[in-house]
This record gives C-alpha cells, structure tokens and sequence, in this order.
C-alpha cells in the first residue's frame, strides 16, 4: 500500500513508523487481565516531502492484524498517523489461478506441486531400481 499526508515543510524528511497489533480489539496500552498490551514495531525509514510539502512512501504489510502508521516532519513536528486494518479473507478471490479468472476460477496461482510429478517420479524410482535389479541379476549369474 502507499502511506502519504500533507502539509509538511518543502524537503522535509519525514520519519515513517509502522506498528503491529494482532488483536483489533485491544487498543494499544489498554490493560488487559492486568497486562499491557503494546503495539510490536515492525519498520521504522523516512521519506522527504516534495515541494508542495507532500509525501508518499510504500508500505508492505505482512500479516493479517491492525497497524498504525505514523508519520513526524522533523522540522515541523506535524504528525499524520492512519490505522490500517489488514483482513486476508476481505481479498478473497482477488489473485488468478492457472486457469484464469475468466473462467470463474478464482483465487491465488497454483504453485504446488500437481499428480502428474509425483507419478514421473515414482515411475522414475522404479526404471531405477529395475536396473539395478537387473545389474545384480546379471553379476550373481556371472559368477
């Protein structure tokens, strides 16, 4: 995704954090049977506002959770924060899988391994194995 705000100084660096909380129902430092519970940092790079005092940074977010990403003007001091909610089963059907989505097939690429491979192989044990068999075979009667 791409985290930006506004109203930062022209070239500006702008320090970017992105914070982790694998429960959306706790909110950070809220006790909870008596624990704290803490928001884990999970990146933390700057970026620099453009002349029109703009920035814009991409984000990879791993994992299925809440994240809040934060954005400080070191000159300014002007903060722009946004929680991010990221729900796997929202994009559903979202990738393509070998057969395409124009046939009404959806989901992620097939990348695994499929039957056929699994029976080439088998098969390419047993020639193996046949073979050396067959090379004893011919040894023992040698002797």
């Amino acid at each position: 995704m791409t985290f930006s705000g506004t109203g930062f100084n022209p070239g500006e660096i702008v320090d970017i954090t992105v914070d982790y909380n694998n429960d959306p129902n706790v909110v950070a430092g809220s006790g909870v049977n008596g624990l704290i519970i803490l928001n884990q940092r999970v990146a933390a790079f700057t970026a620099t506002a453009g002349a029109d005092g703009t920035f814009s940074a991409p984000v990879t977010l791993g994992e299925e959770g809440t994240y809040t990403l934060t954005a400080v003007g070191r000159d300014s001091g002007r903060t722009v924060t946004s929680t991010v909610t990221v729900d796997a089963s929202a994009a559903a059907g979202a990738g393509n899988n070998a057969a395409g989505n124009s046939a009404g097939n959806e989901g992620l690429a097939n990348t695994g391994a499929d039957s056929t491979m699994l029976l080439w192989g088998a098969a390419g044990v047993l020639a193996l194995g046949a073979g050396a068999a067959s090379i004893a075979v011919s040894r023992r009667k040698r002797a």
